[in-house]
Parts: structure tokens; C-alpha cells; sequence
């Protein structure tokens, strides 16, 4: 797994990453070589973060969002 993640001084949390998938593909007492591969490895792992991540509004953001939609209301 280290490995699949690259030399590049970044890397572990790529790794991090997958053992997060990995985790939640967990058998009820294993991490397995099949969820690791049903995952794709690093990139799908880093693939299906992106895709989560983008798919919903950053907590910060919405809140931030709000507040200033309120202040706005209750100033005008």
C-alpha cells in the first residue's frame, strides 16, 4: 500500500486515505486484499474521496454561508 502510494514526501496521506476506505470496507474481523482491490488501490481511494468531497458543501463553507445570509437579514 505504501508502495502504490509513490516516493513523494506527501504520500501518507494517501495512505491514510485507503486504510479510511479500507476500514470501511472492513469484513467483520479483516482488512482484506479484495476490498483493497474493489477500492482501486490509492488512486480509486483518492478518487472516491474527491468525488465525496465535491459532492457536498464543505461544513465551513455552508456555515459561513448562513451566517452571512442572517447578518444580512437582520441588518436590512
Amino acid at each position: 500500500m505504501v508502495a502504490d502510494a509513490g516516493e513523494a514526501p506527501g504520500r501518507m496521506p494517501l495512505v491514510q486515505l485507503v486504510l479510511t476506505e479500507l476500514w470501511h470496507r472492513r469484513t467483520p474481523s479483516a482488512l482484506t486484499h479484495d476490498a483493497y482491490n474493489s477500492c482501486g488501490g490509492v488512486a480509486g481511494a483518492f478518487a472516491i474521496h474527491a468525488e465525496e468531497a465535491s459532492s457536498s458543501p464543505a461544513p465551513q463553507a455552508a456555515h459561513d454561508r448562513t451566517t452571512r445570509s442572517s447578518s444580512w437579514r437582520t441588518k436590512h
